[in-house]
């Protein structure tokens, strides 16, 4: 690593991670269509921001225990966006345009 060289086995292990986090953001699209975001990503940790939609929470849970194990998560949370992370976003929306 310290001249430019990464092992295999740290390559593949990326690589499944990578493979695996875009197999279920490709789900989440499906069942909720373009607002979904991936919020943060390292390693085998994936956040989306998901959009208000249609799909009610049992839909959603029962969707991601059917096709979850497959996909290779092993456990995942549903919650709502707290006020500071609704405030976050806002003030960093507003520097943006600024």
């Amino acid at each position: 690593e310290a001249f430019g060289h990464v092992e295999a086995s740290v390559l593949a292990e990326w690589w499944l991670q990578q493979s695996r986090g875009e197999s279920i953001e490709a789900l989440l699209h499906q069942l909720l269509g373009d607002g979904v975001e991936l919020a943060e990503n390292f390693g085998s940790y994936w956040r989306f921001s998901l959009p208000h939609t249609r799909v009610g929470l049992p839909e959603l849970f029962g969707q991601l225990e059917e096709k979850g194990k497959p996909l290779g998560i092993a456990e995942y949370t549903l919650t709502q966006a707290t006020l500071e992370q609704i405030f976050n976003t806002i003030a960093h929306e507003v520097s943006e345009d600024q």
